[in-house]
C-alpha cells in the first residue's frame, strides 16, 4: 500500500473510530474549493434517487472514490493522476480497473 493511500486509510480510521462529534457524509467530502474551473462533484450521490437510501462509506468505497475525483480532476491524464496520489501509474490503473485496492482487516475470519 503506497504512504498515500496509507496516510489516507489511518485518517480515515482515525476519523470514524475517534470522533469529536457525530461524523456525517459531509464531514468526509475533501476540500475542493481551489479555483472556479474545478468541476464539484458529489462524493456521496447514490444511484439509488429513493429517499433514506444507504450510502456506502466503507474504507475501499472511500478510496475507490478519492481516487477517481483525483483522475476527473487530473482531467484523466493518467501520469498526472498517479503524481497527485504519490503512487505509480500501473498502481493508478489497477486502481481504476479493479475498483480499488482490496483493505486487508486483521480481524476479519478467514
Amino acid at each position: 500500500m503506497s504512504h498515500t493511500v496509507r496516510a489516507m486509510t489511518l485518517f480515515c480510521n482515525g476519523s470514524v473510530v475517534l470522533p469529536e462529534h457525530v461524523v456525517f457524509p459531509p464531514d468526509l467530502e475533501p476540500d475542493r474549493a481551489r479555483s472556479d474551473n474545478v468541476k464539484s462533484v458529489s462524493m456521496f450521490t447514490s444511484n439509488n434517487k429513493e429517499p433514506g437510501a444507504a450510502i456506502d462509506l466503507s474504507l475501499e468505497s472511500a478510496v475507490k472514490r478519492h481516487v477517481q475525483l483525483v483522475f476527473e480532476q487530473a482531467n484523466q491524464k493518467q501520469r498526472r493522476a498517479a503524481k497527485l496520489l504519490g503512487i505509480s501509474r500501473s498502481a493508478l490503473a489497477r486502481h481504476l480497473r479493479d475498483g480499488g485496492p482490496k483493505v486487508k482487516h486483521g480481524w476479519s475470519k478467514k
